[in-house]
This record gives C-alpha cells, sequence and structure tokens, in this order.
C-alpha cells in the first residue's frame, strides 16, 4: 500500500485519504476473512505516525488558466500535430518526455486532504 502511494504521488495523483482508508479495509478483510473487522477511527494518523516520510495535506484546486490551457480541442491539436512525427521516427512511448509532467486534470476539482511523500 506504501508503494502505491509513493507512485500515484511520483505521478502527481496524489491518493485521497478515503482512497487509502479503502484500500486499508480491503486489505484487512483479505487477511483476516472477516467482513465484522474495521479500521479504528485514528487508524490514518497512527500509519502516517508509523510512516514518517508519507504526510497528508489539502491538495491545491487547479487555477483558472490552466484549466483553460487543457481545453480539449487545443489538446487535440496538439497532438494531431505531434503525432505524425511519432509514427516517421518511431518514437516510442518511454522516450516522450514532458509530456504528461503534472497530469491532465480536466475541471476545477474542490480541495481534498491526499496523503503524499512529505518531501514533495
Amino acid at each position: 500500500m506504501v508503494k502505491r502511494i509513493e507512485i500515484m504521488d511520483c505521478h502527481s495523483f496524489p491518493l485521497r485519504v478515503d482512497m487509502v482508508h479503502h484500500m486499508a479495509t480491503r486489505i484487512l478483510h483479505q487477511r483476516e476473512n472477516s467482513k465484522a473487522l474495521s479500521l479504528g477511527k485514528y487508524w490514518i494518523t497512527r500509519f502516517l505516525n508509523k510512516h514518517t516520510y508519507l504526510a497528508s495535506k489539502f491538495s491545491i484546486q487547479v487555477k483558472k488558466q490552466r484549466i483553460v490551457s487543457y481545453d480539449p480541442k487545443i489538446l487535440r491539436q496538439a497532438f494531431d500535430v505531434l503525432d505524425p512525427f511519432i509514427r516517421q521516427f518511431h518514437i516510442k512511448a518511454q522516450n516522450l518526455y514532458n509530456i504528461y509532467e503534472k497530469g491532465l486534470q480536466m475541471g476545477k476539482s474542490p480541495r481534498v486532504k491526499v496523503i503524499c511523500v512529505r518531501s514533495r
């Protein structure tokens, strides 16, 4: 589970606290084979205290300028121009850099609490 949190944070898509809680609940049920077990009220706090390199924080809302720049029509045009070059020069996906460094978030998202690597 910690590895999954690190991977998602590395890809700029940190997991929400409720998603981590849900993952932990599923792991608990698989290990104990009992649906009656549940995580405690302060489970996430204890989890973060145990893994000190992880932290919870509120996500930042996407700014209006960034939303406008991710207009699907603009993105489609950009990839329509890029696609012929990828095909012509046989560029592999692993050799495309800075394509989605921050991820593409369509629409404005509310502030939610996420789990991420503390140093980021």
